[in-house]
């Protein structure tokens, strides 16, 4: 008994090393101390917006199995913890949806606050214009800010409703069934009345197509950054004919 042991103590062989790539440094520990709650707040909040069609135990399993990655890329001084790690796990969380099976409302709802996420996103990053200062200026950015949030959240829903509509059952409402067919005839054509190309795939592939938005911004040669852009300037033309 354990005389395999012994021997090899005595050979001198060196125990199996410890990678220790996979061990968590003292700090990522207190992170993830930290991202816990953080991860039950994404999760609730998310669970909400998606109107309670999604248990927020689904939630928070997806986002554990971001978390790790999160905390190990998460770089000190450029960004508040909080802040990073709430952004990027709603992202993990609307993604995972979109890509596990959860039904076509639920998953084209996902894709629609992402896009809204996004459409933000990119608006700060590229509105450097001083904030209009009377209650007229604040409510006409106000109105275009909602007017793009609405149209993204329309262009999911109904991009996602094409299938359904053509296959209605005796049980649906005639009337409605008209509608949304012509809801999703209208913004069909819109689309394809889009002047920049990559516009155009990126709408038609991302809510149409279902296919992740980071893939189509590198199948079309272009960087993440400048895909958000042409994907807010798409939204924004859009939304004005649908709006018309």
């Amino acid at each position: 008994m354990g005389g395999g042991d012994r021997s090899d103590v005595e050979s001198g062989a060196s125990p199996p090393e410890v990678d220790r790539t996979l061990v968590p440094s003292l700090d990522e520990q207190r992170l993830m101390g930290e991202a816990l709650p953080i991860l039950r707040e994404v999760a609730g909040k998310v669970h909400r917006q998606l109107g309670a069609l999604i248990a927020v135990d689904d939630l928070q399993s997806i986002g554990h199995v971001a978390l790790v990655g999160l905390v190990r890329r998460y770089q000190s001084g450029r960004v508040p913890f909080g802040a990073y790690l709430r952004a990027r796990l709603r992202w993990a969380m609307l993604d995972g949806i979109r890509r596990e099976s959860h039904g076509r409302s639920v998953a084209a709802r996902a894709r629609g606050l992402a896009g809204a996420a996004r459409l933000a996103q990119q608006s700060v990053l590229e509105d450097s214009r001083p904030p209009l200062a009377t209650e007229q200026g604040y409510r006409q950015q106000l109105s275009v800010l909602l007017r793009d949030h609405a149209a993204v959240m329309g262009i999911a829903l109904m991009a996602s409703a094409k299938g359904v509509t053509a296959r209605a059952d005796s049980s649906a409402n005639p009337e409605k069934t008209t509608l949304a067919r012509a809801a999703a005839r209208e913004l069909r054509e819109a689309v394809a009345e889009l002047d920049d190309q990559r516009q155009r795939a990126l709408i038609e592939r991302h809510y149409f197509g279902d296919e992740p938005f980071d893939a189509i911004a590198d199948s079309l040669g272009i960087s993440k950054s400048w895909a958000s852009r042409l994907h807010a300037q798409a939204i924004q033309i859009l939304a004005h004919r649908l709006a018309a």
